[in-house]
């Protein structure tokens, strides 16, 4: 019998001492923290550019002289979309002082994207164009595709009056596009530059004299949709 109490008394013992070891390792928590971050891409332009064409007759002289008509963000243009109500504030034009502004072609800001003008311009023979341009910088995260170029006029052009598109992307090659090529080209990715050069040319015609003004401006806009890459559609 006493062997038998001490064998009952150790097995009683040990079943308290590991149903405390249990309780123990219950009580025992760890934990987890997870972090998430979420950055969107864009689809994006910056212009950074803007030119054009100025053509002066110097006073007293029955010469001709051709210039940049180029813009200064802080100046304007160097010359004025409203030649008739100066001032010409930019430093090129100053340089002509005692010249008469003839006709110009300009680009520049506008109320919602970009303004281009092509003022009281004449049929060109001495080597030059009314040209005006803008130059855009893709600045988006996500590569992109011209999707779109939509052009919509005020009223058809006259004949006599021509408009020639000079497209140029520059990115990792440069090529000289036209707008359909452009559209059905490659991707643009940050950094790519494009250059939109406009001539508008008057064909020596009494058709094409006096133009454009009111009640009847030749007004046109041209709309260019970029898209994401992948989302392209043909």
């Amino acid at each position: 019998m006493k062997r038998f109490r001490k064998a009952g008394i150790f097995f009683l013992v040990m079943v308290i001492t590991l149903a405390g070891i249990g309780g123990a390792l219950a009580a025992w928590t760890d934990h987890i923290q997870v972090t998430g971050t979420v950055a969107t891409g864009s689809v994006e332009y910056e212009v950074i550019g803007y030119s054009g064409t100025a053509v002066l007759k110097p006073n007293n002289s029955h010469g001709i002289v051709v210039i940049d008509n180029n813009y200064d963000g802080a100046n304007g243009w160097c010359c004025e979309w409203k030649p008739e109500d100066p001032p010409f504030n930019n430093a090129a034009w100053n340089s002509f002082d005692g010249h008469e502004l003839v006709a110009y072609a300009c680009a520049g800001p506008g109320n919602d994207g970009i303004d281009m003008v092509w003022w009281n311009i004449f049929p060109a023979g001495d080597g030059f164009q009314f040209t005006a341009n803008f130059e855009i910088e893709y600045t988006g995260t996500v590569p992109a595709r011209v999707q779109g170029i939509d052009y919509q006029s005020s009223a058809n052009p006259p004949a006599g009056i021509t408009m020639d598109w000079t497209v140029t992307h520059t990115g990792s090659s440069v090529t000289v596009w036209d707008w359909e090529a452009l559209q059905n080209g490659p991707s643009l990715e940050k950094g790519d530059k494009i250059k939109v050069e406009v001539t508008i040319t008057a064909d020596p015609d009494r058709e094409t004299m006096g133009l454009g003004h009111d009640p009847d401006p030749l007004e046109g806009t041209v709309t260019i949709t970029l898209v994401q890459w992948n989302c392209y559609q043909d």
